[in-house]
This record gives structure tokens, sequence and C-alpha cells, in this order.
């Protein structure tokens, strides 16, 4: 059914490297497969003025934004915030069905953490909450191609992600890694970064360099290309 349902189709656009080598897999190599990025607005991260209640939180702020959904894993970013010293505080924002359960009240209270991490909610100045802090972080089980990263790392912060399939393909190289489910390899890279001023900067720097390439003008560049291509074609 799959083989009949996507043959109907002159050209197949996957998001991503990996749900294009996961299309080819399953489906066999093809010429009318190819992968064009998701677009951010780069400047409106890269040159966000930072919002004044979140620099009142705390002396070092670590920033997450993510849907509240089985599929991200901010479970981990609370488990982490017990190894990293007492002036670090961890920002969730974003809402879903996960954040409605009450589950991460309870886990921030059972680990003694309700002065240092705070349910953000939905925000609607995710640039300059971006802006505002000190480190962007996202943790999942895994991702397509995950926009909220790219603009976590258009903000010029350091961006740190655990190593799954749809994070590896766009931080390897330009943010930090650490592995899936590891508290304290996360915490291990937060002093990494905060304890050496160039290391972080270096960090912040390969960051945007890597976000300005996910840019949404170039999205659309791509995508008037590709429709003029199908139309040559037929």
């Amino acid at each position: 059914f799959d083989n009949w349902m996507y043959g109907r189709y002159s050209q197949i656009i996957c998001i991503s490297d990996q749900a294009e080598e996961n299309y080819r897999k399953y489906l066999g190599d093809s010429n009318s497969v190819c992968t064009i990025y998701n677009g951010i607005d780069y400047n409106k991260y890269s040159n966000a003025k930072y919002a004044n209640d979140i620099r009142k939180i705390g002396t070092k702020i670590i920033t997450n934004v993510a849907a509240f959904r089985p599929q991200k894993d901010q479970p981990t970013l609370i488990k982490a915030m017990q190894y990293l010293p007492e002036d670090f505080h961890l920002c969730l924002v974003g809402s879903g069905d996960e954040r409605r359960k009450e589950f991460f009240e309870v886990m921030i209270a059972e680990y003694g953490l309700g002065n240092r991490v705070h349910l953000l909610g939905m925000r609607s100045d995710v640039p300059e909450v971006l802006a505002a802090s000190d480190y962007v972080v996202m943790c999942s089980h895994y991702e397509g191609l995950s926009l909220s990263s790219l603009e976590g790392m258009a903000s010029g912060k350091p961006f740190l992600a655990d190593n799954v399939d749809g994070l590896y393909e766009i931080v390897k190289g330009n943010g930090v890694l650490f592995e899936h489910e590891d508290a304290k390899g996360f915490a291990d890279a937060i002093m990494k970064l905060d304890n050496d001023d160039r290391y972080r900067e270096l960090i912040g720097r390969q960051c945007q360099n890597k976000a300005i390439n996910y840019d949404i003008n170039i999205m659309v560049a791509k995508y008037l290309e590709m429709y003029k291509l199908v139309l040559w074609r037929n």
C-alpha cells in the first residue's frame, strides 16, 4: 500500500537526511526522493533582546523549549539538576498532554528542585527567552528535524542535545552532544562549558554558523526550484 501511495507523487520531499535514509531503506531507492530542510527565521533569533523576567530567575539559566509529550525527555533534564551547583536554574518552556498530568510537579518536588526548575508554560516571546538564557538544550528520544533546536542554535547560546536521530545530524561538530537519558553526562557537559570561557564562546559561534544554513529563505528557494523542476519534467 505504501509503495502504491508514494508512487502517485511526482516528488517526495523529506525534512531530514535521516528521514530520507529511512524512506529509502523502507521503500527502496528512487530519483523522486530528496531532502529539503525545514527553515527558521534566523534573524529573529540571532538578534533578539533578552526577556527581563528570565534573567531575574537566577544566575545561570538553562532553557529547554519543547512540547510535553512522550517523544520528549524533560525528565532527564530535571534529574540532571541534582548534579549541578545551586546557582543553575532550568526553565522548561512548552505545554502538552504530559504536562497536564502533574507528573512533573511531583518529580520536581521529589528531587527537591522546586526553587531551581521552572515550568514556564507557553511563551509568545521564545526568541527573547533564549536570548536571556546561558545555555539551550534539547532532550528527546527521537526527532525528525527539530526546528526548536535550530532556533536555539541561532540564538548564539551554547546548544546541547542528546545523541539521537534528528539531533545528532545538526548538532555534531557544532554544539555539544551527550548520551541518551544520561543526566550526569548532561550535567558534566554543562560544567565543562561553564568552566571554559573560550570553549563556551566557540560552541556558541559554531551553533549560529550551523543554524544560518537553515534560514527559511533558503528553504523557500529550494522548494521553488523543486516545483519548477517537477513542472519541467511533466
